[in-house]
């Protein structure tokens, strides 16, 4: 490994894996002593590593749709929990913005979900400098 993934991979944090589709509670530091909770449908998810990033949308008061888009591993970020799976078809839902009043909620539930198993991180083992000649014919 170079430098650069030792470094980043020492602020990567383990939250619930969600997807697109998912109805989310995301609990964020507005302040050191105040925190406050953003609820709604996750429309992506995108990056990898240290730049990963969701976003998240809501309908607010008289039907006004919110959306944050927020760095996966945040040090603001103090939780993120799953509400209800949802069963969608497409990795970005962006025709969820055209959806004014209840459809705007409705994403079918995925009731045949199975939590993924944990997995044990494997490091990489350095490979041996051999040296391969090949056999040419004269």
């Amino acid at each position: 490994m170079n430098k650069y993934t030792d470094i980043t991979n020492s602020f990567l944090r383990k939250w619930p894996s969600f997807s697109t589709g998912d109805t989310v509670s995301v609990t964020y530091k507005i302040d050191e002593n105040r925190t406050q909770t953003f609820t709604g449908i996750v429309l992506y998810v995108k990056g990898s590593g240290i730049s990963a990033t969701f976003c998240v949308r809501k309908i607010g008061a008289n039907s006004i749709g919110v959306e944050k888009i927020l760095p996966l591993h945040s040090p603001v970020i103090t939780e993120i929990k799953v509400e209800k799976r949802g069963k969608v078809r497409r990795n970005k839902i962006f025709y969820m913005r055209e959806r004014v009043g209840k459809s705007a909620l409705k994403i079918t539930e995925d009731k045949n979900y199975v939590e993924p198993e944990a997995f044990e991180v494997i490091e990489e083992t350095p490979r041996s400098e051999e040296v391969f000649t090949v056999a040419t014919e004269d």
